[in-house]
């Protein structure tokens, strides 16, 4: 059984038949089945929080986790629920956080810890898994730090396709894309082809 966890990427969004989500096509690609935990608009503090939980009840046979853009950050309401920001949210208290409390490195050294926490966690409880970045979270958009780097070296690289260089939108840039911003079946086809062959080899 493979679970696999990310945001609207992995979601499918914007298909006619999610069906046609990259998640199913690895599954038969690998043959094998599938339990899609994808969720549209995760941040990544979300969709660690869910593989923990998932992967906690019951342990698949892979893991593929794709991370989103690390901008996206998760709150709390008054009531026990969860919401996932970014900077497009149109509402005057996500504005401010934006412009007057957040900051990119910062954001992005928590992402680097967030993926170092779960590649631990998920080498202690013996489960097998891949990762992967969505969009967003490419090393190069930011001066390569001692703060950064540190993290950046902790990093199991073999267990994480195609980063730091490449992510889900270099696999599909020549593909259509819907009005969302999101690959279509062809794009779908080249993520899970991408992620196969990193198993592969």
């Amino acid at each position: 059984m493979i679970y696999t966890f990310g945001c609207s990427f992995t979601h499918g969004d914007e298909l006619v038949d999610k069906s046609h989500a990259w998640p199913y096509l690895l599954a038969q690609l690998i043959g094998d089945s599938v339990v899609n935990h994808a969720v549209p608009g995760a941040s990544n503090t979300h969709i660690l929080k869910r593989t923990l939980l998932k992967c906690n009840e019951s342990k698949p046979d892979l893991a593929v986790v794709a991370w989103t853009v690390h901008s996206r950050q998760e709150f709390y309401n008054p009531v026990p629920t969860s919401v996932n920001i970014n900077s497009a949210n149109n509402s005057a208290w996500v504005k401010e956080y934006y412009s007057e409390w957040y900051e990119s490195q910062h954001s992005y050294v928590n992402w680097l810890v967030q993926v170092l926490s779960l590649q631990n966690w998920f080498k202690q409880q013996g489960i097998n898994y891949i990762m992967a970045d969505a969009f967003g979270n490419k090393l190069d958009q930011f001066t390569n730090t001692k703060d950064i780097q540190q993290y950046v070296d902790l990093i199991e690289w073999k267990d994480f396709v195609g980063w730091p260089e490449e992510n889900f939108v270099d696999f599909y840039r020549d593909c259509e894309i819907g009005p969302g911003g999101h690959p279509l079946e062809q794009g779908h086809e080249r993520i899970a082809k991408r992620i196969y062959e990193h198993i592969r080899d």
